[in-house]
């Protein structure tokens, strides 16, 4: 459960009808929670009862049942059954394609020729990293980097 004011009101009153033993708003008042005063809890039962609240629900309820059920669940402003899910492969895929450059962009600005050739090597190791020569890092080959 969610601990945000609105579903901590929700269980406050569902606790409130179990004391009373009643469905009726009207006779939860003064069985609100410790930790709030009793006239406060009052006041928002006499705002539960307004008739203009009422009217309020009961308009959200009739609205929300109206929207068919692809728009119920969203994620943002993008409805979920609109999103295209992503798989772990499309991932790799970018990350391969969007890593070498990046890497051979901000290697030269952090470290020294020597590191980076290392660094280069040991990333086409692990990665799949392309064994391409960047004429500002040395070559690289199968044994490692060359001086």
């Amino acid at each position: 459960m969610h601990d945000c004011y609105p579903d901590i009101l929700k269980r406050a009153r569902d606790r409130a009808f179990k004391e009373t033993n009643s469905t009726n708003i009207a006779n939860i008042k003064g069985h609100g929670p410790k930790a709030m005063k009793v006239d406060v809890w009052n006041d928002l039962v006499d705002q539960w009862l307004d008739s203009k609240l009422q009217n309020k629900f009961v308009a959200g309820q009739k609205n929300r049942a109206a929207m068919p059920a692809d728009k119920l669940h969203i994620a943002g402003s993008i409805s979920i059954s609109i999103v295209k899910p992503i798989s772990q492969a499309d991932i790799n895929e970018a990350i391969k394609e969007a890593f070498p450059s990046a890497i051979n962009t901000v290697l030269p600005g952090v470290v020294n020729e020597a590191i980076q050739s290392n660094l280069l090597f040991l990333l086409s190791k692990i990665l799949g990293f392309p064994k391409e020569n960047n004429p500002k890092l040395g070559k690289v080959n199968e044994k490692g980097p060359l001086e």
